[in-house]
């Protein structure tokens, strides 16, 4: 059963860049704008755009350092937009252990599948940001979607 857990910086715009500071897309932001990775059809949302961290032939590739989904890559760092710097979204080392355990669980979840990931992770992020407009912080905090600096699945 996946549980995901959220950064308590939740709505701070959390964007991801590859080491050379290449944008590609906002981990958190909704599913129209422009930027969010859950766009399917923006730049960083699409499973056929080479930003996109769903496409398996592009920045999602397996086999790309930057991927994410690299087990052995460095995979993207997290940032906000000032500048805050909050670690490396990857199933690799280079991240910490509840993303990388998070990434690996949601991986294996669905054998690697990217529209599965994509709709897994952004139809969570809807009903989490539905939850915090509806005011039920004691749901996401007390019930099981917590304040952690990840999404992790246990």
């Amino acid at each position: 059963m996946l549980i995901f857990l959220t950064p308590s910086f939740v709505n701070a715009d959390l964007l991801l860049f590859s080491d050379d500071n290449e944008f590609f897309g906002c981990l958190d932001c909704g599913r129209y704008d422009d930027d969010s990775i859950c766009n399917r059809y923006g730049d960083y949302g699409s499973r056929y755009s080479d930003k996109s961290i769903w496409n398996r032939y592009g920045i999602g590739s397996r086999y790309d350092n930057n991927s994410p989904f690299n087990r052995y890559g460095t995979g993207l760092k997290i940032v906000d937009r000032d500048g805050n710097y909050y670690g490396y979204f990857s199933r690799s080392y280079s991240a910490d252990s509840k993303t990388r355990n998070a990434l690996n669980d949601l991986w294996d979840s669905v054998d690697g599948d990217y529209q599965e990931m994509r709709d897994i992770w952004c139809d969570w992020l809807t009903l989490r940001k539905r939850l915090e407009s509806n005011h039920c912080s004691n749901l996401i905090s007390h019930g099981g979607i917590s304040s952690s600096s990840d999404f992790a699945s246990r």
